[in-house]
């Protein structure tokens, strides 16, 4: 009954998108998973070179919805920690983290083995 109301009213949801239908033609909205946002982390540091926190979890909010994002303790906006730990499965060897700049950077030779760069 719900599916059918639905579709009269001009809205289509399936697994992969949801749809809204309007007068004018038809948007479609992707649902973004956490290995969506985990690979746009690294697509935009293999774009700009590093990538910052802040302004990850800000990007993350606008692009991809407040699910994937939270305010911390210090009333800070974070990212998601499936997110992050999506992200570092995908780049555990070429990426690591600036603790004092709070970004992520790619390795260099220089960097000692592990996640943190210092």
């Amino acid at each position: 009954m719900e599916a059918r109301r639905r579709a009269t009213d001009g809205y289509h949801e399936d697994a992969a998108s949801e749809r809204f239908c309007g007068a004018i033609g038809e948007r479609r909205k992707l649902v973004a998973t956490v290995k969506d946002v985990a690979r746009w982390m690294q697509s935009e540091l293999e774009r700009k070179g590093d990538l910052y926190q802040a302004d990850a979890a800000r990007d993350i909010e606008s692009e991809f919805g407040k699910e994937f994002v939270y305010e911390n303790e210090r009333g800070n906006l974070a990212i998601d920690r499936r997110v992050l730990r999506a992200f570092r499965r995908l780049t555990e060897d070429t990426v690591v983290w600036m603790r004092w700049g709070r970004c992520w950077v790619k390795r260099g030779e220089h960097d000692p083995p592990g996640r943190q760069a210092y």
